[in-house]
């Protein structure tokens, strides 16, 4: 949502910096990377926290199953 957020300011400023001058493309600039850079720490950070609970899940269940063939 930050992100977001950052990324739209970022455009919003972008596009109207030939009304106001140079001084808004840089501000907008760094906004909009800002929020790309924030956007992808979050999605990444996400992917790992999915990956890391697929894995967990994988070896409970191998756990899960060579027990109960131990116990056979």
């Amino acid at each position: 949502m930050i992100a977001a957020a950052g990324f739209l300011i970022g455009l919003v400023a972008l596009s109207i910096e030939p009304l106001f001058g140079s001084g808004f493309a840089i501000a907008g600039g760094l906004v909009l990377a800002c929020g790309l850079f924030l956007y992808a720490i979050l999605h990444g950070g996400a992917a790992l926290l999915h990956c890391s609970a697929e894995i967990l899940a994988a070896l409970q269940r191998d756990a899960r199953s060579e027990s109960a063939e131990q116990h056979r």
